[in-house]
């Protein structure tokens, strides 16, 4: 469970490496299958630093398509990618 650490009026947290993954794959969970998302890159000081206020996470929408308007249709795995050491990259193509 992540640690949360307080320096003056902003709360950040702590998490290890394998409570990461984890919450990166339920992240990958919700996104897995939403049509008209290409892939999802989670970027900033939760994958840079130890203490963390937030996760950012960007998604790369297809042209024309609204995910918000549309429910998971299809199993498509996201997988991550090694792009950088500050940032977590997840593909949507099949597995």
């Amino acid at each position: 469970m992540s640690t949360p650490a307080s320096t003056g009026e902003l709360k950040y947290y702590r998490m290890g490496l394998e409570e990461r993954e984890r919450l990166l794959d339920k992240l990958r969970g919700l996104l897995e299958g939403v049509r008209g998302i290409s892939f999802a890159y989670v970027h900033g000081s939760f994958v840079k630093r130890e203490l963390f206020r937030d996760v950012d996470v960007a998604l790369w929408i297809e042209e024309g398509e609204d995910p918000s308007s549309t429910r998971p249709t299809s199993r498509r795995g996201l997988r991550p990618t090694s792009r950088s050491q500050s940032t977590s990259t997840c593909s949507t193509k099949p597995r």
